[in-house]
């Protein structure tokens, strides 16, 4: 009725006051509805701080299917001092850091909620889009430093695969209608997969260091170079069962270095850089063929892929140059 009254008024002055007084019911009916029938008698429209209130509480309750309704009323109805912006910020972050319901996924709930915005005013999606990818990223990067300083490890790493997951849900809902928002949907999707899938744990500024990549695939080889360091005796018969054991860690290894790389080309780069690092580390450690095998088995001798390959293996070659010249001043230093 309010809007329609609204409609009707011809003067400019009957028509503030009957705005104003739809504005009022709107308030009264969303205070009466989260708040208790008793709770308009303590509510004063005229405090800033009571709209402001008001509005978080609403998006509290991020399970009710009208809570965004709910919320964009309020906030044109204290547009001064209330942002669409901000709430629509506020609640998706609320259903982040959410338990799941029984019904659907927080990610999923996320990306319903970003639907209706973009539905509503694409602008303001964007907006919305482009500081909760900065929330997900600042999560990621205190995520990063309690991991590496061994500091609520689990708690860590589980918020950092929320903050993934959060963010390629919002970032797909408009990746068709923003190329800036499917570079970061690219981005949060490539860290969601090394997170869940090897457990490797990235800041965006990490993902985008191409020479900090080749660290990455450096530890994710690792399992070889322990393999190779603690098997001597197999290395001794030169048989193929240690070759064998080799390969899968090495498929794993060069699988997830290729879903972290954006081209053939630094797949290739990285790949070899990081079994040059590698096989440098088993050269300076165990015998001599240790270091060979893994060059072989990874494909960096056999494949000769430019510039990386050869530095890869001179480096290998100047480790075992060095070993062996250590090796030699110590007995001559015993004679």
């Amino acid at each position: 009725l309010a809007d329609e009254a609204i409609t009707w008024a011809a003067d400019g002055d009957v028509k503030s006051e009957v705005e104003e007084a739809a504005r009022l019911l709107s308030i009264d009916a969303l205070v009466r509805k989260y708040c208790g029938n008793g709770a308009q008698e303590f509510f004063r429209v005229n405090d800033p701080t009571h709209g402001i209130r008001l509005v978080q509480y609403v998006c509290r309750h991020i399970d009710l299917p009208e809570v965004l309704d709910d919320a964009f009323v309020l906030c044109d109805a204290f547009s001064s001092t209330v942002s669409r912006l901000d709430t629509c910020v506020s609640l998706l972050q609320r259903v982040m850091v959410a338990p799941d319901n029984n019904m659907t996924s927080r990610s999923e709930h996320c990306a319903s909620i970003m639907a209706e915005i973009y539905r509503r005013d694409e602008t303001l999606a964007k907006r919305v889009s482009e500081r909760i990818a900065g929330f997900c990223e600042g999560i990621l990067q205190d995520c990063r430093r309690l991991i590496l300083q061994s500091i609520f490890t689990t708690e860590a790493r589980r918020q950092a695969v929320v903050a993934s997951s959060s963010a390629c849900a919002i970032l797909s809902v408009g990746a068709s209608r923003n190329s800036a928002s499917l570079e970061l949907l690219k981005e949060f999707e490539k860290m969601s997969k090394l997170q869940l899938g090897c457990g490797v744990f990235l800041t965006l500024e990490e993902l985008r260091d191409s020479a900090y990549s080749a660290q990455i695939v450096y530890d994710l080889l690792k399992p070889c170079v322990d393999l190779l360091v603690s098997q001597k005796d197999s290395l001794r018969l030169e048989d193929d069962s240690l070759r064998d054991k080799l390969k899968p860690m090495i498929a794993s290894a060069r699988h997830w270095s290729a879903i972290l790389c954006s081209s053939p080309t630094q797949v290739s780069q990285v790949w070899s850089r990081a079994v040059g690092l590698a096989a440098s580390h088993i050269a300076k450690t165990t015998e001599n063929y240790a270091s060979l095998l893994l060059l072989q088995s990874s494909g960096v001798i056999g494949e000769r892929n430019g510039r990386s390959s050869f530095h890869s293996i001179m480096s290998v070659a100047l480790s075992l140059c060095a070993r062996s010249f250590a090796e030699a001043r110590t007995l001559s230093n015993s004679q």
